[in-house]
């Protein structure tokens, strides 16, 4: 089983996005445990609406923060959550049937936005918050 777990390698150096952070790797650990042990089609949505509306707040969070910094690639990191939201959008919205491939690609999807988002585009705005 892989479980996504705390670390500094994680860390924005900013308490606050640091404990979003944290909450949503909790969320991604509960989609990979509902995609592995093959839940209900109900969990799965009703997890994935979770992190949806947890995502929007925590970008609108962070993207305040990166406004009253004067974040230059503020408008890049926008794309980047607006994507996201897009994306977990549409696998909600695919899931009508339990389908290993449909879970196999929300997990990689997960996966990726956990290491390259968090742990790449979130890290270039610790010296400018």
């Amino acid at each position: 089983m892989l479980n996504y777990t705390w670390s500094m390698d994680y860390s924005v150096q900013n308490s606050v996005l640091d404990d979003h952070h944290k909450n949503l790797l909790k969320l991604f650990n509960d989609a990979y445990d509902l995609i592995i042990s093959k839940a209900p089609v109900e969990n799965t949505i009703k997890l994935i609406s979770e992190l949806k509306v947890y995502s929007i707040f925590h970008f609108s969070e962070e993207e305040k923060l990166m406004r009253a910094a004067n974040y230059p690639y503020y408008e890049e990191h926008v794309k980047e959550h607006k994507k996201f939201i897009e994306d977990i959008t549409k696998f909600k919205d695919d899931i009508s049937e339990q389908t290993s491939d449909l879970n196999e690609e929300i997990f990689l999807f997960l996966s990726d936005w956990l290491i390259h988002h968090i742990q790449k585009t979130d890290r270039k705005y610790i010296d400018f918050l």
